[in-house]
């Protein structure tokens, strides 16, 4: 008799375990949205205008975008892209002017996990772009400028 139930339970879950073949987060989007950008790195003298270009894309469509550099107050930001829908593609493109105060090299003081801290001569202005898409899965790129002399 033993062994007929236990044979029984066994039955029951798998039988069970072949039902469920049921994803909990099928329909829910959790991918990032994704860029693809034209030239990451740039060469620009000071006061010139650089033209940023990335395409972005993301299956749910894509809702906002923040362009941002403190150093020399860039901060470009547009909340709803489209007003009427979420494009699942859109061109981004950014106008950035070059500041006159623009540093060619600089000393940036990094600090490891283990609470060390080391300088770096960085030579590149990081400008970042950050986009989410309609349920605000975000990511982050970057465009890198260079001072020429």
């Amino acid at each position: 008799m033993k062994h007929i139930s236990k044979l029984i339970v066994v039955i029951f879950v798998g039988i069970f375990a072949i039902a469920c073949d049921y994803d909990r987060n099928e329909g829910f989007d959790v991918r990032s949205p994704q860029a693809v950008i034209v030239a990451d790195t740039i060469l620009a003298a000071k006061g010139s205008v650089v033209t940023l270009k990335a395409t972005l894309t993301d299956e749910s469509g894509l809702k906002s975008y923040n362009l941002q550099y403190t150093d020399w107050d860039l901060k470009e930001e547009k909340v709803r892209i489209n007003e009427t829908e979420f494009p699942k593609t859109y061109e981004f493109r950014a106008n950035v002017i070059i500041p006159d105060s623009a540093k060619q090299s600089w000393i940036e003081s990094y600090q490891k996990n283990d609470g060390t801290t080391f300088n770096v001569t960085q030579t590149y202005h990081k400008i970042s772009l950050t986009f989410f898409d309609a349920v605000n899965n975000s990511n982050v790129v970057y465009f890198y400028i260079k001072i020429l002399p």
